[in-house]
């Protein structure tokens, strides 16, 4: 008479005694874990991609910052070399309408930028949805096999 490996047989004995229900069970438990280990991912990366974007918004202040203190110094002594030559309020309105043009030109280009930035951890969202697709056609599938009749048991 042969033998069948151990491991077979109590494969083979585990999964005549589980029943739809069990089976129903555990897909949600697993499903379950699935959906909050994502949703923690998700967390997390949106942590992570906040904090990049914060360390980057620092840099980019301290810069501006450097910069703005640069350009008042150039600006008043380009004011008053300019206001000797045509006379102050001609060298303020041209100012004025320097740094008006170059304002909007600057906020122009960082709404461009700012539309850039992903916020959303959109890697694990298309995991989630593609493990959501998963469980949903594993689920049709369970539906379609034929259910044993109860007057067989």
């Amino acid at each position: 008479m042969a033998t069948r490996p151990e491991s077979a047989t109590c494969d083979d004995t585990a999964a005549r005694s589980e029943g739809l229900g069990e089976t129903a069970r555990r897909v949600l438990a697993d499903a379950t874990t699935l959906v909050r280990s994502e949703a923690r991912l998700a967390g997390l990366e949106t942590r992570d991609n906040l904090e990049d974007a914060g360390r980057a918004a620092a840099r980019i202040a301290a810069g501006g910052l450097a910069l703005g203190l640069g350009l008042v110094f150039l600006v008043s002594l380009g004011l008053v070399a300019l206001a000797q030559a045509i006379g102050w309020v001609p060298a303020l309105a041209l100012a004025a309408a320097v740094h008006l043009v170059a304002g909007a030109l600057l906020v122009a280009a960082g709404l461009r930028a700012a539309r850039l930035v992903r916020l959303l951890p959109a890697g694990v969202l298309r995991r989630l949805e593609r493990d959501l697709d998963r469980l949903a056609q594993a689920g049709r599938a369970g539906a379609r096999e034929p259910r044993a009749d109860p007057g067989e048991m």
